[in-house]
């Protein structure tokens, strides 16, 4: 038989609710409910606890959640070492201008000289020295949005109206305010810096281009001796027509499939077997024939086309090699300014390319340009290599100035000696040492050791000599399309004419 309440509670939880409807103050109430809350069922009660329980559980997950994803929106447009918002974050802001409708100037700042004393002075001097000019930039925008761009290269946004009115003034009064000496390992060091300016809409209708607009002047600037502001004028508004010309023509390009992939083959040493390739990029231009990466990649480069010619390269060759035995590994080869889109390629699009290739083979070569501009950033790239199975090689080893401090605590797996030593390596016992030393430091690190440049059998001989297992040059063969590279492995080619 079901649980009934006895009349006596069941009265009293009338009175009760009597009493509210009286308007009789609650606690007042309880008093008359607690004889009567004996009869209600624990389970009810239980169950009412559970449920609370439960909804504050997964409320609080959410908020974790909320909060976790706030703090990594946070990181994302935030830079590592000045804590600065970082470029991402700098274009976002630039959007918000363009949306806002109102004029704004948009500033680059480049450091005169950053380069020489990283290399005196060493990295941990230079990101000091970096720190310090966050600080005064901070100090100087107000409330203007400034951002570290990467490397040495920062960037602010000028909105006053009073500043807008005369723009080269105030940038001269940021240049003031950057200027002067800073303290780094323990010396006083004067590091001058070149400004240039863009003013919206004139200059530019987008975030990169008015980025691009400031970014030609900050160049003139530097060329002209330093320690200056250079407006965008006529002159070189011509340049950035000129330059979105020639962005639109590469554009089509990549739209119409002219850049592909070569194959370089590296081969092991004393026998020459092929080792793998390395995956070098030609332009079939419809009316200059093949152009050469150096032709290229540059202008590519500053126009922040890079990373979508290294796309359709890596496409085409996961589709070119796919019946490629699994053995043979692909070295791609990265400019400065490639970094970042592989970084937010291999974030992103993970599984994309897991399915295209796998990524295991793959050898990224990583410019030493590349980690003088931002090492934080190359340390994220090598770890997310490391992450997908790739290796991370060091390439053209031994032509920098800091190379063994990058040794020191990025963990690449290869190392590649640069085209200079290799080439002068028989002419020169000095060059010799040097190069034996550089093979010592790869056995002493267990990583690989490429010689690149090789064009002679004299050289390569001495190179087996001296311990080199690893060799790359035109002795063995040139660059060439898939259909050669294939025929070099001994498989059966079909053209797309034969078929």
């Amino acid at each position: 038989m079901p649980h009934q309440a006895p009349p006596l509670r069941l009265a009293l939880v009338a009175a009760s609710l009597a009493a509210i409807a009286l308007g009789v103050a609650f606690h007042t109430v309880w008093l008359l409910l607690i004889p009567a809350a004996a009869w209600i069922p624990d389970a009810l009660l239980q169950h009412r606890h559970r449920r609370h329980a439960a909804d504050a559980t997964e409320a609080a997950h959410h908020a974790a959640l909320a909060h976790r994803k706030a703090d990594q929106l946070r990181i994302a447009r935030r830079d590592t070492l000045t804590f600065l918002p970082n470029r991402r974050a700098f274009l976002e802001a630039l959007s918000t201008q363009f949306a806002a409708g109102k004029p704004f100037a948009a500033i680059t700042i480049d450091l005169d000289g950053f380069d020489t004393i990283n290399a005196n002075l060493g990295e941990a001097a230079g990101d000091e020295i970096l720190c310090h000019l966050a600080d005064r930039l901070r100090a100087c925008s107000g409330r203007d949005p400034a951002a570290r761009l990467d490397g040495d290269s920062f960037a602010l946004i000028l909105t006053d109206p009073a500043d807008l009115r005369h723009p080269q003034d105030a940038a001269r009064r940021i240049l003031a305010a950057l200027a002067g000496t800073t303290t780094a390992a323990g010396q006083l060091i004067d590091v001058p810096a070149s400004l240039g300016l863009a003013i919206a809409p004139q200059h530019g209708t987008t975030p990169e281009a008015i980025l691009r607009a400031a970014r030609l002047p900050t160049q003139q600037s530097k060329q002209a001796g330093g320690s200056r502001v250079t407006i965008c004028g006529a002159d070189l508004a011509d340049i950035i027509l000129a330059r979105q010309t020639s962005r639109r023509d590469m554009q089509r390009a990549i739209e119409a499939g002219q850049f592909v992939p070569y194959y370089q083959p590296i081969v092991r040493l004393p026998e020459g077997s092929i080792a793998k390739f390395e995956v070098l990029a030609r332009w079939l231009h419809p009316t200059h024939g093949i152009l050469l990466p150096d032709q290229f990649i540059p202008m590519a480069d500053d126009m922040g086309l890079a990373g979508q010619i290294s796309l359709a390269l890596l496409r085409r060759m996961a589709a070119e090699t796919d019946i490629w035995p699994s053995w043979c590994r692909f070295a791609i080869n990265i400019s400065a300014g490639q970094v970042r889109e592989l970084i937010s390629l291999l974030k992103t699009q993970p599984g994309d390319w897991q399915r295209r290739m796998d990524l295991s083979r793959l050898d990224v070569e990583i410019a030493e340009c590349a980690l003088m501009r931002d090492r934080a950033m190359a340390r994220d790239l090598i770890d997310i290599l490391h992450e997908h199975g790739a290796r991370a090689v060091l390439d053209d080893f031994g032509s920098g100035t800091s190379n063994f401090f990058h040794l020191q605590d990025l963990p690449f797996d290869s190392l590649k000696i640069g085209k200079s030593f290799i080439q002068s390596l028989t002419g020169s016992p000095r060059i010799q040492a040097c190069v034996a030393s550089m093979l010592a430091l790869g056995a002493g690190l267990d990583i690989d050791i490429v010689a690149d440049g090789v064009e002679t059998q004299q050289a390569a001989d001495l190179l087996t000599r001296m311990g080199c297992e690893l060799a790359q040059g035109f002795l063995y063969a040139h660059p060439m399309p898939a259909e050669d590279a294939a025929r070099l492995l001994g498989l059966q080619v079909v053209t797309a004419e034969a078929a």
